[in-house]
Formats: structure tokens, C-alpha cells, sequence
């Protein structure tokens, strides 16, 4: 087997195991069919009306948040009996129960959570109100030795991964023991997870029962060479739409487009639109200005809305891209069908085609 065709096959294997927040529009192809020129092109638009412009970012239904599982969800029994292990090289090793972790101060914190294996404008992300505990007082209580580097974590369904330990002892990593104030069903990782800023889902494993510090790294599951996925895993800056949800509307004005757009740790600062219509497949020239609806830190998407009013009837193409508070912007279309996420995610532009039509 060649290595494309390897890394085609390890790309879709990795997004399969991973269950969409819900469904994306189609994207947008190069080589897509001009509209059809019986079109009337100076047909007037249906007059539309749009909803007023929130006031926060949508929060996703827990019962909604993609899934990723390599093995599905393990059978935890007895779990008031569950620890989690703090080892390695430390000078005081920890075990914390259950109860430990509930009589600690809660915290809640609004978080968005992207699976490595995202395709361009897919939908294995979602933004929750978490609730857990700071990590820092549990590694300061551990004492890490000066010689300890690495953080490598173990899962209860046998799930390894590992981190820089920089990546751990950085602010705002939380235990987390529920979302949206809910407890944490089985299938997102009851008893405990964990969330890192800056990080894909990759390496924020659920389920977790050990957290080993090394003064070496020890690849985990998917960065392993078997499988080659980025042993790094940090977020890049992407954006999408999510609204139309169709690829077919009556052509009307406005007409609402929105998405969401997230950089890890780095702040959205601005988002742009383009449409254009689809009779090249030249990257987008043409760019607006969206509105803004800021999250309460980077940690979370940032959401945006742009209204159009279309010119006139035909096929289009949507595209946007954001610029993220490092200064870098988006650029390139992608060229892959699944979006091109393998090895170490994408950040390439979401562009969808979108039919206004008269009948």
C-alpha cells in the first residue's frame, strides 16, 4: 500500500471514530458547475428577515458533543472506589478519590473542544460549560522533581497519550467531573477528564486514572508509528460555517451566514466572508468584515454572523477565514475531500456552494 493511500486510509479511519455535533453543508469543490444561464439573473429577492445578533456564544447540548472512542466505553464498576494516580518523578505520589475531587473548589469554565480529526467546516467540535477542579494544586502537592519533562497519561479503557509537561503547568487545566451543569455521562469520561488549553481532544484523554510524570516521552495510541497522528496536537486556527445549513435557498436578502471561528489559546480578533460566484476555482478575493460575538476568553469559539445581500440568482461560493490575535490568516482552500486533517489538523478555508433559486 502506498503512504497516500495509507495516510487517506489512518485520516478516515481517526474521523469515523469520532461522532459529529451535527452535520456541515457540502463543500465547496473546484471544477463545480457554473449555474445554469436559463436562470432569470435579475430576478428580485424575496424580502428575509434574520433574528437579532446574540449576545453570547451558543453553548453545545452535552448530549450533542462529538464522541471519540478507540474502544469504546469502558464498564467502570465500583467507581467510588476509582483513583487518580499522580507518580513518576515527584517527591510526594498522590492518589485522589472521588470524593477528594467533590469536596475540592469547583470551578466552571466555558471551553471549546475540537477533535484533531476535524475536517474542514465538520462538525467533531463543541463548546461546553465545564465544571471540575484546577490541576495545579494536586501537581503542586505531588511535587514534580526537577528532572520530569513529560506527562504521560493512562485511561481506564487502556487509552495513552502524553504531553510536554510546560503543556500541564501552564493555568486553567482542569479535572472535569460534568458539563453544562450535569455530571459527566460514561461515554464523556465518567468518572473524571481532563481539559488543557491549546490542545486537540487527542490529548485531553477521558476516563483518566494516571498521570505519570517522565523525564522522557512515551508516544500514546494515535501518535504512535502505526498510526502517525501529531504528537504535538496543538489547535490550529480554524473557522466554519454554520449557517445556511443547506445548499439551496430561495434567493432572498438578507440572507443570514454564520459560523464559529477558534485558535486554541489565541484570540479571533477578525473574521471575513467571501461570495463569489462559483465559476472558478481561484481562492477567494473578495472579502467583508463579519460581526463579532466574543467568548469570555480564547478558550472558547468565537461566533460571527454576516449578513449578504446577494446581487442576483445562481450558484456561489461561501468562504471564510479568520485571523487569530498571533496575526496569522487563514489562506488556502482545502484540496482534500475529508479536509486534509492528518497528521496534526487543518486550517485550511471552509468554503460551501450555495444555489439561490426563484421556483
Amino acid at each position: 500500500m502506498s503512504w497516500s493511500r495509507r495516510r487517506f486510509l489512518l485520516a478516515a479511519l481517526l474521523v469515523a471514530a469520532c461522532r459529529p455535533e451535527r452535520a456541515a453543508p457540502t463543500a465547496y469543490r473546484r471544477g463545480m458547475a457554473p449555474p445554469p444561464t436559463e436562470t432569470p439573473p435579475r430576478a428580485a429577492p424575496l424580502a428575509a428577515t434574520v433574528p437579532p445578533l446574540p449576545q453570547s456564544v451558543p453553548i453545545t447540548p452535552l448530549a450533542r458533543l462529538y464522541e471519540k472512542s478507540f474502544r469504546g466505553t469502558p464498564a467502570l464498576r465500583e467507581t467510588e472506589r476509582w483513583t487518580l494516580r499522580i507518580d513518576g518523578l515527584v517527591a510526594e505520589p498522590l492518589q485522589i478519590d472521588l470524593a477528594e475531587l467533590r469536596a475540592a473548589p469547583q470551578q466552571s469554565a466555558l471551553r471549546t473542544l475540537q477533535c484533531i480529526s476535524n475536517p474542514v467546516g465538520g462538525g467533531l467540535i463543541g463548546t461546553l460549560d465545564w465544571q471540575g477542579v484546577p490541576l495545579a494544586p494536586f501537581l503542586a502537592r505531588a511535587k514534580p522533581l526537577p528532572s520530569a519533562r513529560y506527562a504521560l497519561f493512562e485511561a481506564a479503557d487502556g487509552y495513552t497519550t502524553s504531553v510536554a509537561l510546560d503543556w500541564l503547568t501552564q493555568p486553567d487545566v482542569l479535572l472535569i467531573t460534568g458539563a453544562n451543569g450535569e455530571a459527566l455521562p460514561p461515554r464523556h469520561g465518567f468518572p473524571l477528564r481532563i481539559l488543557i488549553p491549546g490542545l486537540y481532544g487527542q490529548k485531553q484523554p477521558k476516563w483518566l486514572t494516571r498521570i505519570t510524570l517522565a523525564a522522557e516521552d512515551r508516544l500514546g495510541y494515535w501518535e504512535n508509528s502505526a498510526r502517525g497522528w501529531s504528537n504535538v496536537a496543538a489547535v490550529k486556527t480554524n473557522s466554519a460555517f454554520r449557517q445556511p445549513a443547506t445548499n439551496k435557498l430561495p434567493f432572498a436578502a438578507p440572507i443570514l451566514l454564520e459560523g464559529y471561528a477558534f485558535g486554541g489559546e489565541r484570540a479571533i480578533v477578525s473574521v471575513e466572508v467571501s461570495a463569489e460566484r462559483a465559476d472558478s476555482g481561484r481562492q477567494p478575493t473578495a472579502w467583508r468584515a463579519a460581526q463579532l460575538i466574543a467568548p469570555p476568553s480564547p478558550l472558547a469559539w468565537t461566533w460571527w454572523r454576516y449578513l449578504w445581500t446577494p446581487p442576483e440568482v445562481g450558484l456561489y461560493r461561501l468562504a471564510v477565514r479568520a485571523t487569530d490575535s498571533s496575526g496569522f490568516v487563514q489562506s488556502l482552500l482545502s484540496n482534500s475531500l475529508i479536509g486534509a486533517p492528518f497528521p496534526d489538523g487543518t486550517d485550511a478555508i471552509h468554503a460551501v456552494s450555495l444555489r439561490l433559486h426563484t421556483d
